[in-house]
């Protein structure tokens, strides 16, 4: 997955529930890891703008 980052600040660029442990990083949504994908790893290729 490709996602984006405001390299001056990174915490510009992620919203989200920490109590639900779900955020929003440039339109991805993300959800605790085993809920979502199971046993399947994920690898996200970051660009900082």
């Amino acid at each position: 997955r490709k996602i984006n980052l405001d390299a001056r600040d990174i915490s510009k660029s992620i919203t989200g529930d920490p109590a639900k442990l779900e955020f929003m990083v440039d339109g991805v949504l993300f959800k605790p890891f085993y809920n979502t994908y199971g046993r399947h790893s994920v690898y996200l290729d970051i660009n900082l703008k």
